[in-house]
């Protein structure tokens, strides 16, 4: 997905900051979430849809706004390196995200079936 597609689903300027991702991405999520349309599955897919694409351009974005901040230097004198503990923490940080994702995608597929029936 592109840059500019990603800022347009979650409406957001292109110098947007990473509160202002975040607070985008919370007010998408909450008008889009699958949970609020457990009455409609037409409306349910829609909005499973929906919510995979605002959760991919949030994904896209906040890694493109760290890159553009750069890394952060912590004030506690150890210059900006990373500490194996951070290191883990960012590793695990992305595999439960790239889990969730795929088990958003494999749920959305399985509701889809489930309803075509």
């Amino acid at each position: 997905m592109k840059l500019s597609r990603c800022y347009e689903l979650l409406d957001l300027p292109g110098d947007a900051t990473m509160k202002e991702l975040k607070e985008a991405y919370r007010d998408a999520i909450s008008v889009w979430h699958p949970d609020r349309f457990s009455g409609n599955s037409r409306l349910r897919c829609k909005a499973e849809q929906k919510a995979a694409l605002i959760n991919e351009a949030y994904r896209i974005l906040s890694d493109h706004i760290a890159r553009l901040d750069g890394p952060a230097v912590p004030e506690d004198g150890s210059g900006g390196r990373v500490s194996e503990e951070g290191r883990v923490e960012r590793i695990a940080e992305t595999g439960t995200r790239a889990v969730l994702h795929a088990g958003h995608a494999i749920y959305s597929v399985l509701r889809r079936l489930a309803s075509s029936r």
